[in-house]
């Protein structure tokens, strides 16, 4: 009785992680919104380079802070998934977001990119 009584609370703590981990990724995708938003500064829908590499400070550090680095450059060309020079805002947030995931490293992400 007692092993069972483990086991299923083992399974409802997992489940509660679980929702846990949604909910925090759902509120970074949201940030990751925002910060875009400030980003693009001639309100194409689509960000360049040149605005994320000329944005304010603040903003800069904090794209710094939750990407986990600071090779913007690199970055952004990992985001640029089809190479045309901007990204739009999906491509901004499911990138930053893959990135920051820890499952695969950016140095693995953007060499998988190259040999494509």
């Amino acid at each position: 009785i007692m092993v069972e009584g483990a086991v299923a609370q083992g399974s409802e703590d997992k489940e509660l992680l679980k929702a846990l981990e949604k909910e925090e990724k759902r509120k970074q995708i949201e940030q990751l919104k925002v910060m875009f938003t400030e980003l693009d500064d001639d309100r194409s829908g689509e960000l360049s380079f040149d605005e994320i590499n000329d944005a304010p400070e603040d903003l800069h550090d904090q794209l710094v802070e939750i990407a986990g680095t600071d090779d913007l450059k690199s970055l952004f060309e990992l985001l640029d998934y089809d190479g045309g020079g901007t990204v739009g805002t999906g491509e901004f947030c499911d990138g930053i977001m893959q990135a920051t995931s820890g499952e695969k490293p950016l140095e693995l992400t953007k060499l998988l990119k190259q040999c494509k």
